[in-house]
């Protein structure tokens, strides 16, 4: 493999996680211009199923050790779409090719019933539980469980503590009711006139209330999305939601990443070359030098997976820089 170009490659791809978990289909845009990398082989363990170049397909084949398949490439300004599996044992190949690359996005989609506890190796990740936290939600969490603790002991502390760590960022969940119930109890353990207990009741009851016309729902939603996966509302990313926002509330979906970086089109190409009889038997001569680089018509060219489209829950990963054909992103579903 020659060193690549000034331009650098960039890569934008989509991973389709499979219901199993153990594997996924990923399609990868890969563009750069005068590019000087005449063979791009696949990251170890990718399966390539169907290589697109500038919308021609393409014969995939294996290096010399036997070890990578990959595909020829004949053209400097590179505009490459690929299909194909991928098992995923932990970790996933960042880029998805032996190669390194200035700029890469990576859009982790999810079946029903599957969500991104956190998503590392990615400098920004949006979509995923861990990120999605603020200072204001720990503030709260910290808060609610302690003051659990405080008024019934340690196990139901613990027990508030993951219930409402857990239930957080979960589509439907009741945040600040919780609290409109605590404040009352917690106040009767210090008002001791009846006049105040009296009234303490009453509130304590329509917190009540309004605790369980939110808690209800949220929880049938959760049976129903454990029973039947394929019934939960699609779009469901973990991320900022307001105090308004609650079950008839579409919640935040993951921005998508930018496309894949378009190449130069041969019309514009067409109107910025000057025409002249010079320019007319430059043309001739490289359509017979194209002409050489075809593939052999018997040759049968790889079709591969399907591309998935389905869209369910995504993940957005992005990276500042330059990344490295060695670099991961360890996804923890």
């Amino acid at each position: 493999m020659g060193d690549k170009g000034q331009g650098g490659l960039k890569i934008a791809r989509e991973l389709w996680l499979d219901d199993s978990g153990d594997a996924f289909t990923y399609e990868d845009k890969v563009t750069g211009q005068m590019q000087q990398i005449w063979r791009l082989n696949a990251a170890p363990g990718v399966e390539l199923g169907s290589v697109r170049i500038n919308g021609e397909n393409q014969l995939i084949t294996r290096s010399p050790d036997g070890e990578a398949s990959g595909v020829e490439l004949r053209n400097r300004n590179l505009d490459l779409t690929a299909i194909g599996r991928s098992p995923l044992d932990g970790s996933i190949p960042a880029t998805g090719w032996q190669a390194d690359t200035d700029a890469l996005s990576v859009v982790l989609t999810l079946p029903p019933g599957w969500r991104a506890i956190a998503v590392f190796g990615a400098d920004r990740v949006v979509g995923d539980w861990m990120t999605a936290w603020s200072l204001l939600d720990l503030f709260l969490l910290m808060i609610f469980s302690l003051a659990v603790l405080r008024l019934y002991g340690w196990f139901p502390g613990v027990i508030a503590l993951l219930a409402f760590g857990l239930s957080y960022h979960e589509y439907g969940s009741p945040r600040w009711t919780w609290f409109c119930l605590l404040v009352p109890l917690a106040l009767t353990k210090v008002v001791r006139s009846e006049l105040g207990q009296a009234w303490l009741k009453r509130i304590r009851f329509v917190a009540a209330l309004l605790l369980m016309s939110f808690l209800i729902p949220f929880v049938a939603h959760q049976f129903q999305s454990v029973i039947y996966p394929q019934l939960e509302v699609s779009g469901v990313t973990y991320g900022y939601r307001d105090f308004l926002t609650w079950m008839g509330d579409a919640p935040n979906a993951a921005p998508a990443p930018s496309g894949a970086y378009r190449s130069i089109s041969k019309e514009s190409l067409s109107k910025s070359v000057p025409r002249g009889k010079q320019v007319k038997g430059m043309m001739q001569q490289q359509t017979a030098s194209s002409a050489n680089l075809l593939f052999d018509p018997k040759s049968k060219i790889q079709t591969g997976p399907a591309r998935p489209t389905w869209s369910w829950n995504r993940v957005v990963c992005t990276w500042n820089g330059p990344v490295t054909a060695q670099d991961e992103i360890k996804p923890v579903l």
